[in-house]
C-alpha cells in the first residue's frame, strides 16, 4: 500500500510540475507577444513619420 501511495504521489507530482510548467511558458509567451506588438506600434509610427518628412521633402523639391 505504501508503494502504491508513493507512486500515485509521485504522479500528481510529476503532473503538477508539468501543469505549472505549461503556465509559465505560455505567460512568457503571452509577455513576449506584448512586446512585439509594442515594437510594431513603433515601428508604425516612426514610417509615418518617414513618410510624412518625404512628402515635405518632395513638396520643396517640386516648388524649386
Amino acid at each position: 500500500m505504501l508503494v502504491e501511495f508513493t507512486t500515485s504521489l509521485f504522479l500528481l507530482c510529476v503532473i503538477l510540475a508539468v501543469s505549472l510548467g505549461i503556465v509559465f511558458a505560455l505567460r512568457y509567451v503571452v509577455i513576449m507577444e506584448r512586446r512585439i506588438a509594442n515594437i510594431e506600434t513603433h515601428i508604425e509610427k516612426l514610417s509615418r513619420a518617414i513618410l510624412k518628412e518625404e512628402k515635405t521633402i518632395r513638396g520643396s523639391l517640386r516648388r524649386r
